[in-house]
């Protein structure tokens, strides 16, 4: 993890656009600013100003690469961490979020992590949007330029959605080992392994090998025992495994 390398790929970002500042850090101060319903808006964070950017960025990668090579804490802890700081130094002028969302992948692969060449990370953080806003600001705020902040909400956010992927790619391959199983007992592995109730369509997605009807059966028979319950109706009826 270089700053020529991040410059690189920024520059690449901004490729195909009419920005004129891609591949270069900002030359302008910046604030990170939230836009509400009603049109106000407030700063939610400050970052360190424009002249800082270069060594800030150059400090980072070599304390991260440092700590990697040193083996200082589990891997992806380090990686969340990495995160948190290159977005509360916020680099570039526009282009923030992408970057670090890229930086996020190849961060993962050079670790050994390929779960983001099969899973979009990006879309698990879009639909968790407000939480990654949050952890941000509870892990950054204003104590980040003062190097009193607190990394441990983003970094569990972090793992989190690394944990998710995980999660979704197991659901997404498993079924190679699946043709010797029962349907009973791949309904409920399915369900068991699922971040969130799944429907009939979606379980029988994951469960190719078997028709709609014998799923359908699986789901009464299962719900009978009491193993499994419905929640939510009509299109939105949906099963999970009961606690």
């Amino acid at each position: 993890m270089t700053p020529n390398n991040i410059l690189a790929l920024h520059k690449e970002l901004f490729n195909f656009t009419e920005s004129t500042w891609g591949g270069e850090f900002k030359n302008i101060d910046n604030s990170i600013v939230t836009t509400f319903a009603d049109g106000h808006q407030e700063t939610r964070f400050t970052p360190p100003p424009a002249y800082l950017t270069p060594e800030l960025v150059q400090d980072l990668c070599t304390a991260y690469n440092n700590a990697i090579t040193n083996n200082s804490f589990p891997p992806l802890i380090l990686a969340a961490a990495f995160m948190l700081d290159f977005v509360s130094i916020h680099p570039f002028r526009d282009g923030n979020g992408r970057m670090s969302r890229l930086l996020m992948l190849l961060e993962l692969h050079q670790l050994g992590f390929e779960v983001g060449k099969y899973i979009s990370l990006e879309r698990l953080i879009e639909k968790t949007k407000a939480e990654y806003y949050r952890t941000l600001l509870e892990s950054s705020g204003t104590a980040w330029s003062n190097n009193d902040n607190h990394y441990g909400p983003y970094v569990d956010y972090f793992l989190s959605i690394v944990l998710q992927a995980y999660r979704e790619l197991n659901t997404r391959i498993d079924f190679t080992n699946d043709t010797e199983k029962d349907p009973e007992s791949l309904v409920l592995t399915k369900l068991r392994n699922s971040l969130k109730p799944l429907s009939r369509r979606e379980l029988m997605n994951l469960i190719p090998q078997y028709g709609e009807s014998t799923i359908k059966h699986v789901l009464a028979e299962l719900r009978k025992k009491n193993i499994i319950k419905l929640v939510g109706r009509g299109r939105a009826s949906r099963y999970t495994v009961n606690d």
